[in-house]
């Protein structure tokens, strides 16, 4: 029984930590938000191979084949979880939101990536960087902060580019947060295959 209970809480820490980007975004649904079934111990390096068709075809992305997929709800689309052996917390979500349409691009996403930001801020989360990137072959931005749940530290990378009405959004968390800089070569490779179909 304390096993299943501290299994069962460590999986309601990592809906919460997504929870934050999915707020941003409109998503009020979190109930069943993460479906886990099994538990994947993939290990850093192992480059994006598997792929992930959207089937809404908004979006196609690369992930470990050892990562296991799930369905997301609302505005998340698909989870690709890398590690959920304790203590290590590696996943990556896509989000698709929608934005005003009309206005341009580069604007949108200044504003959408300074408002995510923000909102960290005023939840008493660190921000670590922000910086133009590439999310497959659109300009983007990311966003790195802390993020802490139920006690439980974590590291986050957002990445996120926009295209029309539609924000895409790399949702990538890692605990323990000093594991980040192996992790996050395999999230910058799973980025760098994100193709937007629409």
């Amino acid at each position: 029984m304390a096993i299943a209970n501290r299994n069962w809480r460590r999986r309601a820490g990592l809906a919460v930590a997504f929870a934050a980007p999915l707020a941003l975004a409109g998503c009020a649904q979190l109930a069943n938000f993460l479906p886990f079934l099994t538990q994947p111990d993939s290990r850093p390096g192992i480059p994006p191979s598997a792929e992930y068709k959207d089937p809404g075809g908004q979006f196609t992305i690369k992930y470990p084949a050892d990562w296991k997929e799930s369905p997301g709800t609302g505005k998340q689309v698909v989870l690709f979880e890398g590690t959920l052996k304790l203590p290590a917390e590696v996943a990556l979500g896509v989000i698709v939101a929608t934005v005003t349409a009309g206005v341009p691009e580069d604007v949108a996403l200044n504003a959408y990536v300074k408002g995510y930001a923000d909102e960290m801020k005023a939840q008493g989360e660190t921000i670590f960087a922000t910086a133009s990137a590439k999310l497959g072959s659109e300009n983007a931005q990311i966003v790195e902060h802390s993020i802490k749940v139920q006690g439980k530290e974590f590291k986050s990378r957002q990445t996120v580019a926009i295209k029309g009405d539609k924000a895409y959004q790399l949702n990538f968390l890692v605990s323990p947060p000093e594991t980040f800089p192996v992790w996050v070569q395999t999230a910058t490779a799973m980025a760098d295959t994100f193709k937007i179909l629409k």
